[in-house]
């Protein structure tokens, strides 16, 4: 990265601290101006943990917002792990796909 694309960079995304209340909690969290790249805001993340939070409270009712913040922090990691996996499935057999196809090119061509 050059320094115009640096400094375009800095431009295209703007840092300021916002508070939130989450789960009963207050947080201040870095919020930015998207630039075109980027595709999750801060409020996005928010939404993701207050909507797994409130499926977990229609089961159980009586769960306090710090028992609530512990199951829905499991529950996306577990997430996350599903998706992770999932990613690297896909990329090795991507790389197999992409090898078999580079050996077909190369038969082809001798």
């Amino acid at each position: 990265m050059n320094e115009t694309e640096n400094i375009k960079t800095e431009i295209e995304t703007e840092t300021k601290i916002e508070t939130f209340m989450v789960l009963g909690q207050k947080v201040a969290l870095k919020t930015e101006t998207l630039s075109p790249n980027e595709r999750i805001s801060t409020k996005q993340i928010i939404d993701i943990v207050l909507a797994e939070a409130d499926k977990l409270r229609s089961n159980r009712p009586n769960l306090k917002d710090d028992q609530l913040a512990v199951l829905v922090s499991l529950q996306l990691a577990r997430s996350f792990l599903v998706v992770e996996e999932e990613f690297k499935s896909s990329i090795i057999a991507l790389e197999k796909q992409f090898q078999l196809a580079l050996e077909t090119i190369h038969k082809s061509i001798l």
